[in-house]
């Protein structure tokens, strides 16, 4: 089974000032809603994502919107405050997840942390559209 990074894979990332006191949420909210999608995976997938458990809710309606339908979708436990290391995140919950042999990754930093701490394939998500599309004979 695949799994997939959220943001940056199946959805635009969006760089975030959690730093920022006057940082308000529903602005967040509000421009995640209006999102295309990017990518959307087929067959048995799952997503690890370094969004936090209280944006679960919003990511899954947003999932449910545009027909995306993961077998499930790991989010991260910490508050919006207290996230940090977000590729630790993944890596701890890819290693509790056998079934997952194949991690495609938006961040290239990501990508090496996760390789590092983790036996899976981890793809960063250009290089694995590219090749996937090469292979299908798709020139973009």
């Amino acid at each position: 089974m695949i799994g997939y990074d959220f943001d940056g894979v199946i959805c635009s990332d969006v760089s975030l000032p959690w730093n920022d006191p006057t940082f308000d949420i529903n602005i967040l909210h509000d421009f995640r809603d209006k999102l295309q999608p990017i990518f959307y995976p087929t067959g048995s997938f799952c997503i690890i994502t370094g969004r936090p458990l209280s944006e679960k809710k919003k990511t899954e309606e947003w999932c449910s919107k545009y027909n995306i339908h993961p077998q499930k979708i790991y989010y991260n436990p910490g508050s919006i405050a207290e996230i940090k290391n977000i590729a630790l995140h993944k890596a701890n919950t890819l290693n509790k997840l056998s079934k997952i042999t194949i991690y495609v990754e938006s961040d290239p930093k990501q990508v090496e942390i996760i390789q590092q701490l983790t036996n899976k394939i981890v793809l960063h998500f250009s290089s694995f559209i590219s090749k996937s599309c090469k292979e299908a004979n798709i020139y973009i």
